[in-house]
């Protein structure tokens, strides 16, 4: 994964945390990225502590209480810190029960669409029209289909309101 490009792109930054938590929580956010400093845009947009970026004693945690209480923290964090800077009120993110499970989900999500065979076989471009050709469409296209549908379930669990009776 291309760190601030595809993590962006696949939702697993602190900026889609924040967003997904706001909108649970169905807050306005006002914060306008745009109107960031530089450092503070970046931390903002930066992957989170996933995969090698995890500190070795959160690793260990598995992902548990310990790595969901500090992700929740530095996403509070940012909230504050960027309103401020956009001279806003921060959006409410829901508490911290409600944080975390919006941690988890994304943990979840990162495993679902980061499997050990994203980026296996792949293989170098074939003769246009041969029959390799069409069968690495194929693979490139199932796999497409597999994180398109993960990228879906991500925004059908950003609209769920937090505490909304689901049918």
């Amino acid at each position: 994964v291309t760190l601030n490009i595809d993590t962006y792109f696949y939702g697993l930054c602190f900026a889609t945390l924040r967003a997904i938590a706001a909108a649970r929580a169905g807050s306005a956010d006002r914060v306008d990225p745009a109107r960031l400093d530089d450092a503070l845009h970046a931390r903002l947009f930066a992957p989170l502590p996933l995969g090698f970026l995890c500190p070795a004693p959160l690793r260990r945690d598995a992902y548990g209480a310990a790595f969901e209480a500090h992700v929740a923290q530095l996403v509070g964090d940012l909230n504050r810190e960027a309103a401020e800077a956009c001279g806003v009120g921060a959006p409410g993110l829901g508490g911290d029960d409600a944080v975390r499970e919006c941690v988890r989900f994304l943990v979840s999500h990162w495993r679902r669409i980061m499997t050990p065979d994203k980026y296996a076989n792949v293989r170098p471009p074939s003769p246009l029209l041969s029959v390799e050709a069409f069968q690495n469409k194929m693979e490139k296209d199932t796999k497409n289909r597999r994180e398109e549908a993960e990228q879906k379930k991500l925004g059908a669990f950003a609209s769920i309101r937090r505490g909304a009776v689901q049918s």
